[in-house]
């Protein structure tokens, strides 16, 4: 990436960039920062923070402001993306039967989906182990075989009905480090629960998901 030095700060930025903001960041001097609507969907606490002193702006004569609403979807989508590109990476090289990884917006980034290929009985609960650690944010995990969309909620909400037995496809990790602004948290630590919503090889032998056919066009 091409730099640029700043005039003002020993700083470089990118070249290209569209507003510069040259400052310098007073650690002593703080003031209450916030409440802002955070990406859990609630607001979060106000804060003192340290003030910076802006020494100089520059920006293009056609400069692009882009923002993103706080606590909207479009925060949350933008969000989840990455995590979602990190987290399939991590999943895939400890586990290499997971063929998909998918955070519903309406989850807040909380409760990932993932899609596993069977090829030994307990790898979907080596896929929720590592789904857990990899990012502090998850609080949830759920897994489902490959037939099932993690796209459509409701069939994965279908398999958990109809593919997870209760406790001995639940595994809980106590006490876990999570998001601070997560509400549900307690001093930044919580109980992470993954479910293994998929069939043992041998089940899914015997039960075949039902399938219909294509509605001919007239």
């Amino acid at each position: 990436m091409e730099l640029v030095k700043c005039e003002k700060v020993g700083c470089e930025v990118p070249s290209r960039a569209q507003i510069v903001i040259e400052g310098v960041v007073d650690k002593k001097n703080k003031e209450p920062e916030g409440p802002f609507a955070e990406f859990s969907g609630y607001y979060s606490p106000s804060e003192p923070m340290p003030m910076m002193q802006v020494k100089r702006i520059v920006r293009r004569s056609d400069a692009v402001y882009r923002t993103v609403i706080g606590g909207s979807m479009e925060h949350i989508a933008l969000n989840n993306v990455g995590r979602e590109a990190t987290m399939y990476d991590a999943l895939k090289k400890a586990v290499p039967g997971v063929v998909d990884v998918y955070l519903p917006p309406f989850g807040c980034g909380f409760i990932p989906f993932l899609s596993v290929r069977k090829e030994y009985v307990m790898m979907a609960k080596n896929a929720l182990l590592a789904a857990m650690s990899v990012h502090p944010v998850v609080k949830y995990a759920v897994v489902v075989d490959e037939d099932v969309n993690i796209r459509d909620e409701r069939e994965v909400l279908w398999a958990i009905a109809t593919r997870s037995g209760g406790d001995q496809d639940i595994i809980v990790v106590p006490a876990a480090f999570n998001h601070g602004l997560d509400p549900a948290s307690l001093g930044g630590f919580v109980n992470k629960i993954g479910m293994d919503a998929t069939f043992p090889p041998d089940k899914a032998k015997l039960f075949k998901k039902v399938e219909y056919m294509a509605t001919p066009d007239i």
